[in-house]
């Protein structure tokens, strides 16, 4: 697996640069690695969300209890987007997902169902119909990246990155990044071609189960 000091070496490779300390340092490199792959991570998350789904522990509500915040489910620095939250049927392990509640509907649900509100508390309604044990899927999101951290990308993933930081690279070298930019492309498809036929694409991020209440 990739990490960042691999792709911080394959940049350098890649923009004619032979030392960690310039002309470009990989503190900037760095920075600039950080700027691309939130955006990257989420692009290729939404294309091909299966690869990048985590499922938590269950989690149980008390009678009269109808929110649990993501900081409760240990997510608050992990959680990207909320893809299904499901309910526990009887003593057994099989899991109903829950519809996903618009807010039009909100005050009157006529089932169980479930809000995502303010990026960090999920809400059960009706309240009376909460009691329960849940589990959520969701897709996580890029951390910030220092050292030796892996690359959490599919295989290929990092050539789009180190192309896309490279094509940053050429125009404080005073040179054009239109070479980065077209292998950029050539990697994209590549990866892209590839993923489909595994995970399928588009998919659904919230609310796969059918329609809104």
């Amino acid at each position: 697996m990739a990490t960042l000091a691999t792709v911080l070496t394959a940049i350098r490779t890649a923009t004619d640069q032979d030392e960690t300390t310039g002309p470009v340092s990989d503190t900037q490199l760095t920075a600039w690695v950080n700027e691309v792959y939130p955006t990257l991570f989420r692009q290729l998350a939404d294309l091909i969300p299966d690869f990048f789904t985590t499922i938590t522990a269950d989690f149980t509500l008390a009678a009269g209890v109808s929110t649990v915040t993501t900081t409760t489910l240990g997510i608050n620095t992990t959680l990207g987007k909320p893809r299904v939250l499901e309910r526990k049927s009887g003593s057994g392990v099989t899991y109903r997902p829950l519809p996903y509640l618009r807010a039009l509907n909100a005050g009157w649900p006529r089932r169980l169902s479930w809000r995502f509100i303010g990026n960090t508390t999920f809400h059960l309604l009706p309240p009376a119909s909460a009691q329960g044990t849940y589990r959520l899927q969701f897709l996580r999101k890029a951390l910030v990246l220092a050292g030796t951290d892996p690359i959490d990308l599919p295989d290929g993933g990092d050539r789009v990155l180190i192309e896309d930081v490279a094509a940053l690279v050429r125009p404080r070298l005073q040179q054009d990044p239109a070479p980065h930019l077209e292998a950029r492309k050539r990697a994209w498809d590549l990866l892209v071609a590839s993923l489909k036929p595994e995970h399928g694409s588009p998919q659904s991020i919230i609310d796969v189960t059918g329609r809104y209440e």
